[in-house]
């Protein structure tokens, strides 16, 4: 197919200036611009007929290559699982398998349809039939998607394979979701509580802190244990800690806030995150962190 009739934007520019041709000449001569009139249409009929008989050509040896594969007569190829496009360089769509309408809900005999509008993609074709493959998002699904040139005749076709990793993505995304991290927790002032309370006020202000922070980590469905009077050790999965995150690790305000007797205790805490690819790691990411907070 020649360069001109493959760009739209040409043709509708050479019929806008035949236009204002078939203008000036009617003020010349009426006769004569109809004849261009008559012209241009026959011109516009015959452009369509040829891109008609050129879209059909294709589509005809795009089905005879699949239909030529040695797999029950090419139905293993319609019906293959995987979701399959031929395209023009333009992005154009030639052929599409059965796999392709039931992913993107789209009719095979849909008229001027493009890759980027189904693949809500702007900007360059390019990147789509460089062959190096590329990820995408499409109406909650994500793909894989690779390409390669399929040269017929004078015309150079990409086959285009959806490959479809949306439980990958999703048992992907649950494996960072899961993984442990873990939290070290410890009272900064005991000493002050000491001094300004009883020993037997001391044990039943430590208590409540204990249940004030074994209460903050379940909410979040972690495990709190302590294994001194001031330290506590927690895990939790990542999804919880980020929710933490995101409520400002509201446990520092209900502790600082807390009151005995009528009386505010000014109990401070500092809290070390470890995240790392082994709890030994992780816990001594957690005692750097811990430091830190408390330096």
């Amino acid at each position: 197919m020649k360069k001109l009739w493959k760009k739209f934007d040409t043709s509708i520019v050479s019929f806008i200036v035949a236009g204002v041709c078939i203008i000036a000449t009617f003020f010349l001569n009426v006769w004569l611009a109809l004849s261009e009139c008559v012209l241009v249409a026959v011109l516009f009929i015959v452009k369509w007929q040829y891109e008609k008989r050129v879209k059909q050509k294709l589509l005809y040896q795009v089905r005879t290559v699949a239909d030529e594969l040695d797999f029950e007569r090419g139905e293993a190829f319609k019906k293959l699982s995987v979701a399959c496009a031929v395209i023009e360089k333009d992005g154009q769509i030639v052929w599409i398998n059965e796999s392709f309408k039931n992913t993107f809900s789209i009719d095979e005999k849909t008229p001027h349809c493009n890759i980027k509008t189904i693949l809500k993609r702007e900007g360059s074709i390019d990147r789509i039939i460089d062959g190096k493959g590329f990820k995408i998002k499409v109406n909650l699904q994500y793909f894989a998607v690779y390409s390669s040139a399929v040269p017929i005749d004078d015309e150079e076709l990409y086959l285009l394979y959806f490959f479809d990793e949306t439980k990958l993505r999703i048992t992907e995304k649950e494996y960072y979701d899961s993984r442990p991290s873990l939290m070290l927790c410890t009272i900064d002032n005991s000493n002050e509580i000491y001094q300004q309370f009883k020993e037997s006020d001391c044990a039943s202000i430590f208590s409540r802190i204990e249940q004030e922070i074994d209460n903050w980590v379940s909410s979040y469905g972690g495990l709190c244990r302590k294994y001194s009077t001031t330290r506590m050790l927690i895990f939790v999965e990542e999804r919880s800690l980020q929710k933490m995150i995101a409520d400002k690790f509201i446990i520092l305000d209900t502790i600082r806030q807390m009151t005995y007797d009528g009386k505010n205790c000014d109990v401070t805490l500092s809290i070390g995150v470890g995240k790392e690819a082994t709890l030994f790691e992780a816990n001594e990411s957690a005692k750097q962190a811990l430091d830190m907070a408390q330096s």
